[in-house]
């Protein structure tokens, strides 16, 4: 969400600096952007310091703008060093209610992905606060294109079979249960495309047994249906794959907006999980929105229809010149 707004930034003359960690760094790098400071792949298991306030002097920002990643940690850190040096603070959300993932400081301005997400905002915020919307950057725009490998790997699942599931994990084993539940009693011709998200694949369940062990015995049920697709996002498979379906992952939003099947497999874990995540939402706001389905037992996954048209105008393309707009109205 960041990285398309310090381009407009660029483009347009300003001088940016980047500090990031976690998984973002190689999209900076990519960009042709390289940050001023780097921190590990994840701080929780490789912790590092980095004195934020040597480095707010030395650069000098008009402005801070930040990410709101869960579990976040330096996007806090200079956040409250902005407030303290009273540098205005831009956040932007990239998820529902992600604002909550902010603590101990005060933003000057949020860009939040929707109407939903906004008004959870402003409920958290003083009336003084603008909160903006931008778009949501997992809904992409009609002139995008998945790339080559993503393509070529739907069109060959479509000459065996006769719907396309894709799957993404979203954290709970609990999900993935429920999913093959409902793929045994879901009839005809389908095949299931698994997307696992890399910050879980590699870590333990609860129990200390590796998920990528787990994923594969759960999985096992449906073995002789399962189709690879390699390469690209899971955004991309959503964009082609007729059915997405899964806890509460982006990438629902991506199905739907492409008037696709979206599908949330809403267990007691997976609801846990999303109320830590967003401050408290017991219910996905995609659903409430009339945007994708929710499942909370053994269905046919047939059975379920694209979101209506009406339902579908809700979401909005991630905008990043208009983000930039309103960092700039407030900068100068």
């Amino acid at each position: 969400m960041v990285l398309p707004v310090a381009q407009v930034a660029i483009r347009e003359g300003y001088e940016v600096f980047v500090i990031t960690e976690g998984m973002g760094a190689p999209f900076w790098l990519r960009a042709g952007i390289a940050p001023l400071f780097v921190g590990t792949s994840n701080f929780e298991e490789i912790p590092f310091t980095l004195d934020v306030g040597k480095v707010m002097e030395q650069v000098s920002p008009d402005t801070v703008v930040a990410g709101l990643a869960c579990p976040i940690n330096l996007a806090n850190q200079f956040a409250k060093e902005s407030n303290h040096r009273s540098v205005p603070l831009i956040v932007i959300e990239d998820y529902w209610a992600s604002l909550v993932q902010l603590t101990g400081a005060r933003p000057d301005l949020v860009l939040s992905p929707d109407e939903f997400s906004q008004d959870c905002a402003r409920s958290r915020l003083e009336e003084a606060v603008s909160v903006q919307i931008v778009g949501n950057h997992a809904v992409l725009p009609e002139s995008y294109t998945p790339i080559a490998p993503v393509r070529e790997a739907i069109a060959e699942a479509r000459k065996h079979f006769d719907h396309t599931i894709l799957y993404v994990d979203s954290g709970p084993v609990d999900e993935m249960r429920l999913l093959v539940r409902c793929l045994l009693v879901t009839p005809g011709n389908w095949c299931l495309i698994p997307r696992f998200h890399p910050k879980n694949v590699d870590q333990s369940t609860s129990t200390g047994r590796e998920r990528a062990i787990v994923y594969r015995e759960t999985l096992s049920p449906v073995r002789e249906r399962i189709v690879e697709c390699c390469g690209g996002t899971s955004d991309d498979v959503a964009l082609l794959a007729d059915i997405t379906a899964s806890g509460c992952s982006s990438s629902l939003s991506t199905a739907s907006g492409a008037g696709k099947v979206a599908i949330s497999l809403w267990t007691p874990a997976t609801q846990s999980s999303f109320e830590i995540e967003t401050g408290g939402l017991s219910k996905f706001p995609l659903a409430l929105m009339e945007l994708a389905h929710t499942v909370t037992s053994a269905s046919n996954l047939l059975e379920f229809t694209p979101a209506t048209a009406k339902a579908r105008a809700k979401l909005k393309p991630y905008d990043p010149e208009r983000a930039f707009g309103f960092i700039r109205e407030m900068v100068g």
